[in-house]
Parts: C-alpha cells; structure tokens; sequence
C-alpha cells in the first residue's frame, strides 16, 4: 500500500540495485523521495515540498542516463534538491529498457490522505471524487488507477467539496457546501486550465449539491427543495402541522433560466413516503421536513429521465413531456409499481438507496445502501421489461469489508463488466470484479467520498489533465 502525501517515502526501486546484482541495474534508477515507486507502469508521481522545496535522491546504473527536471544525470548516486511549489511539477526520463517521461508533482500540504491497494488489473482509468468528511481539505480530485491524484484544484472555502464530476463537454463541476440532508448553493464550474465558468444553479431556489446532469445545448439539470407550510405529517410520524421540503427537478440554462421542472407533490403520496422521511432540520431558522431527499438524475431517451429518492427508498422513472410516472421500482408498493424478480430481498429492495444508472443495454444500476435495513450495501442490476412491468436483479455485487452504510455513495458498472464503487459514508473507493473481488482499493481514513465517478480510457487523456494543472500551476 502507498500513502499519498508523505513528502520522502523511500521507496525500492523495481529490483535491487546492488553490485552482486548487476542484471538489475538494466531495469532502471532508484528514485527515493516521490510516491509511488519509479517503475515502468506508473507514469505519474507525488513528493511533498515543504519550504517550496522537493529533495529526491537517485541512484543511475552503469551505462544509463537520466533526465530529470531538464539535468542530465549519468551513473552514480546524487541528492537533488528541486524549487517546486504546491500543484507544479517536474519530469523523469530514463533511457534504458523502457523510455517513458514520468511526472511528479508537489502536493499542498493539506491535501488529502489516503492508501491504494492494487490486487489486480483495473479497468478504470480515472476516479473522480473529494472527500466530505473532516478534517479532509476542500479538493476536488481526479486520481487515475494507480491512485495517483494527477488533477486537483482547491476550493477555498471552510465548507465541503460535494458530488465531483467530470461533465460532457469536460468541465468540472461541485458543489461547496456544508455537509447536511440538502445543500442550498450553486454548482462550481471549471475549464481543467482553472478557469471559472459560469456557475449552475435552481431558478426559484438554491441547486441541491446530489445531482448536476449536463444535457446538449447547455442545458442542465438539477434538484431543489420547495418549501411547502401546514402539512399533516402524522401518518408517517411527523407533526399535524409542519413545513416540509419537497424535491424538484429542474431543467435551467447557465444563465438562469428555467426550462422545465417536474416535483414530487402531486405525484408521489404521502403514504409512499417511510418513517425516515420525516427528519426535521433546521433551515433559516425554522424547523422543516425533508419528505424526498432526491440524491441522483439519470436520462432515459430524449423523454423520459429517472430519479432516486431516498426518503421513499425507490426509484422513479418520469415521462417529461407529461410528467406521469412510468414506474417505480422498490419502496411501496403502488400501481406504478414493477414486480421485482430474482432478488432475494423482495419486493420492496431498497434502503436509502443512491446513484441510479442507465447502461448502453437498457439495464439500470443501483447503489443499495441498506440504510435502515440491517444489511450490508451492495451494488445492483436489473433488466426493466416495461411492457410485462418487471425488474429483474441481474447482478447483486459486495465488498466483505464493507458491513454497513449510513448514506452517500455510488454503483458504477464499467464495459468491461468491473464495478466501482463508493461505499456509502464508509472510506472506500473499491473497483470490483463481477464476483466482488477487489482489484483497486483507495482507503481513505480521513473521511468518506460522496460519490466516486468511474471514466473509462478514451474520455480524458493524462496530457490534458497535467496540461490544465500546469496551466493553474506554472514554473516561472
């Protein structure tokens, strides 16, 4: 295991560099003072740089050549001391059975920790999260498979860095927020360069920070919260007389437009709403009830989108063009209701359930918590028959480690058939096989990630992403 942000982590070199030994010296320089260890597979690296100064030490082999921050080093072993400042770098090359430029970096001194543990051969290339739990700093981070944070960028800012993601046209976009049921703020937005775009938010109402959907045309959508007085919330164990918020899909232009929106009021009974719904808040002074808690939006077609509602611990899939229903699956049971197949927890599967997806052959992915269900969480596919109005588990995927989950967290199934999750409150970020076998596991001790975004290769290469964070962070 590696631990990130160690500023001199001695670390071995690919094989022993001893004189009994001289075969290896054909492998490569030992390079002490950057993470993870200097070897062919790992193209990007970490050292810390206290005082604006990283120090590495390298050992060259006979009859090989290093470069190294523009300097030409022969054989022999040397202690450099390298002018680096938070968020810049310098390269590695070595010529020798492998030539590859390698990157290192200087991470800011508070920047987040965590370990990565490789037990296989991943299929992820790049995993996007922060972490939202303290004393972990506000980054959003795009680490690739080696667990290696190759882009970063800082949001000052003493609250937290929430749902990070990569959208469509390549931005990053979060939301700082306090950590709480329901943000009232406004989605970030940043070129990878570091410049700031306009940001994303609610027209009515403050943008929620569990969900940001980028649709063509610059167009997006995301959740609000609408206040709604003298609701009789006994039924479900709340007050005869109380304010509750009620969630909202929203579809906005960047400038604050609305487009259209679709609320849970009116289409979803109180009576579909659990015990859990009604959790009292404080808000601007007043008491109030969270009734939904919406956490995620997925598209389904240019008609159609699904919703995951936590508070009702199911999922909703909506006509836009006249807000009906279409189906529910799990929670209480309805007429909208799809008859669950296949999975052993019944009808009703779901505990606070997040992060609903649809893949390429119509199946849709589950992040099951387990919340309030006495069982561990758990990763879920099933195959939607509309017409017979049936959900089929299709696979059902664990991590042993992970024994229970408060809430947070993400189920993204990747086309080679791998998993990867965030395990909901808990400090993983896991990819799985089918079978559940971790093959990637970033451990992250300072806190949880609220949702891990999986980008497969062909979406983002590394020379654009250590591009923009040289564009942020220039060596003058």
């Amino acid at each position: 295991m590696l631990r990130r942000r160690l500023p001199l982590i001695l670390l071995a070199a690919m094989l022993p560099l001893t004189a009994a030994a001289p075969a290896a010296h054909a492998a490569g320089p030992a390079v002490e003072g950057i993470a993870p260890a200097f070897g062919e597979s790992v193209p990007d690296h970490t050292i810390g740089c206290p005082g604006n100064v990283a120090t590495v030490a390298v050992t060259v082999p006979p009859g090989r050549t290093l470069m190294i921050d523009g300097r030409r080093l022969g054989p022999g072993s040397r202690r450099l001391q390298i002018a680096l400042k938070p968020g810049q770098r310098f390269t590695l090359r070595f010529s020798g059975r492998w030539t590859r430029t390698h990157s290192v970096r200087c991470l800011p001194a508070d920047f987040p920790t965590w370990t990565t543990t490789r037990s296989g051969t991943p299929q992820v290339q790049w995993l996007v999260f922060s972490q939202v739990l303290p004393p972990a700093g506000a980054y959003a981070i795009i680490a690739d498979a080696h667990g290696v944070p190759v882009w970063w960028h800082n949001q000052p800012t003493t609250e937290r860095i929430i749902d990070v993601k990569v959208l469509p046209d390549r931005t990053v976009a979060w939301t700082p927020t306090a950590l709480s049921f329901f943000g009232e703020g406004t989605f970030a937005r940043y070129a990878l360069g570091g410049g700031r775009l306009p940001g994303i938010t609610g027209v009515g109402y403050k943008a929620d920070h569990h969900e940001l959907i980028q649709e063509r045309g610059g167009r997006y959508l995301v959740l609000v919260y609408r206040p709604r007085d003298h609701v009789d919330l006994t039924t479900i164990g709340g007050p005869v007389d109380a304010t509750v918020l009620e969630g909202e899909v929203q579809e906005v232009t960047a400038a604050g437009r609305l487009l259209w929106s679709w609320s849970m009021h009116g289409h979803v009974a109180l009576a579909e709403r659990s015990s859990l719904s009604a959790t009292a808040m404080l808000l601007h002074g007043r008491i109030v009830y969270d009734l939904d808690h919406l956490n995620a939006i997925e598209l389904d077609g240019p008609d159609h989108l699904m919703i995951s509602a936590r508070h009702e611990h199911a999922v909703y899939r909506i006509r836009r063009s006249t807000g009906a229903i279409d189906w529910k699956l799990g929670g209480t049971r309805t007429s909208r209701s799809l008859k669950v197949l296949g999975d052993p927890l019944g009808a009703d599967p779901f505990g606070g359930q997040h992060d609903v997806r649809l893949l390429p052959d119509g199946t849709i992915t589950v992040h099951d918590n387990g919340t309030t269900r006495n069982r561990p969480p758990r990763a879920v596919r099933y195959r939607i028959d509309r017409a017979r109005r049936t959900a089929t588990l299709v696979e059902d995927v664990r991590d042993p480690r992970v024994t229970t989950s408060p809430g947070l967290g993400s189920a993204r199934r990747l086309r080679g058939g791998h998993w990867v999750m965030s395990w909901g409150g808990r400090p993983f970020i896991t990819e799985l096989t089918p079978k559940g076998r971790p093959v990637l596991t970033l451990t992250l001790p300072n806190g949880a990630s609220y949702r891990a975004q999986a980008l497969e290769p062909g979406f983002l290469s590394a020379a654009r992403l250590r591009a923009g964070m040289d564009a942020m962070h220039p060596r003058r």
